[in-house]
């Protein structure tokens, strides 16, 4: 996740790429799942000023995470 914040632009796009999937397959809590998604959707927008929340969910897939009902049921 450290590496994500310090990393050039172009990599931390690569980095989030490859930690999304991760993180998907490597935590069972979806809780847990969805901060750290958020986490790294907050670097990304910090990263990327230029580019919207929006853009970055859809580059990275995670408005269908969001859309799911296990994702949904958590944020209650």
């Amino acid at each position: 996740m450290l590496q994500l914040i310090i990393a050039p632009t172009a990599r931390a796009i690569e980095q989030g790429k490859q930690l999304i999937p991760r993180i998907r397959q490597e935590l069972p809590q979806v809780k847990q799942q969805q901060e750290l998604l958020e986490l790294i959707e907050t670097i990304l927008v910090y990263k990327l000023p230029q580019v919207s929340r929006k853009e970055i969910e859809a580059m990275f897939s995670l408005s269908d995470l969001k859309q799911t009902k296990v994702y949904q049921e958590a944020l209650e």
